[in-house]
């Protein structure tokens, strides 16, 4: 009996150590591989495979989670991970590459912040309104997150695209103050080269030749 008891807590235990296990192995081993992808196709992108990560997650939990597939569960709970990790990912590059380094700090820290009290703001909400619906809070939880990602992609701005234009911008005006530099150092050596040839009879012809000098009328 003794045996059973402690084998049951300890298949519970296991149970309950699961979904964290999961959803750690979606947000820091599989984040890498989001994170390459977000240098090659930009934060927009990304932002939107962060949006169907996350809404598939909940929505497939909703359905494993009364079958009791352990396995299912663990998937639902990587998927969720891997949303959560690409969505911060995205939305700090997207604002690192809008705003000034002036603001940057704040920034960052603020989304850190929002992305790390997302478990205290909804536990709250799940033992005041869903106790014992646990199917209900996953459909609520997957329609939350659709409508605010959509919502996220659509304010996403590419930092890829930013950083071309930046790049374009900062060619530019290399290139209209190389122009001009050279423009002027045209202008100078033309300039030198007339005086050198021409500055005498310019003097010259400025000073003209001299004046008589006439004499004053003496008195008779």
């Amino acid at each position: 009996m003794l045996r059973l008891t402690a084998t049951t807590t300890c298949d519970a235990a296991a149970r309950a150590l699961r979904a964290p296990c999961a959803g750690n192995i979606g947000t820091y081993v599989l984040g890498i591989v989001m994170g390459i992808a977000l240098d090659i196709v930009g934060s927009q992108k990304v932002a939107a495979c962060a949006v169907l990560y996350i809404s598939l997650g909940w929505l497939s939990l909703r359905y494993a989670i009364p079958h009791g597939s352990d396995v299912g569960v663990a998937f639902c709970f990587i998927a969720i991970g891997l949303g959560g990790a690409t969505g911060f990912m995205s939305t700090n590059s997207s604002c690192a590459a809008q705003f000034s380094s002036k603001y940057r700090g704040l920034i960052s820290g603020s989304l850190l912040a929002f992305y790390s009290a997302s478990a205290a703001i909804w536990a709250p909400v799940y033992k005041t309104y869903f106790v014992g619906d646990l199917s209900k809070f996953c459909l609520v939880m997957c329609i939350v997150a659709a409508v605010a990602g959509v919502c996220s992609v659509a304010v996403t701005v590419n930092h890829k695209a930013v950083e071309a234009h930046a790049a374009a911008a900062a060619t530019a005006t290399a290139a209209v103050a190389g122009a001009t530099l050279e423009e002027c150092s045209t202008v100078v050596s033309s300039y030198d080269q007339c005086t050198s040839v021409h500055g005498h009879g310019i003097h010259r012809e400025k000073r003209g030749p001299a004046a008589p000098v006439s004499e004053a009328p003496s008195a008779s």
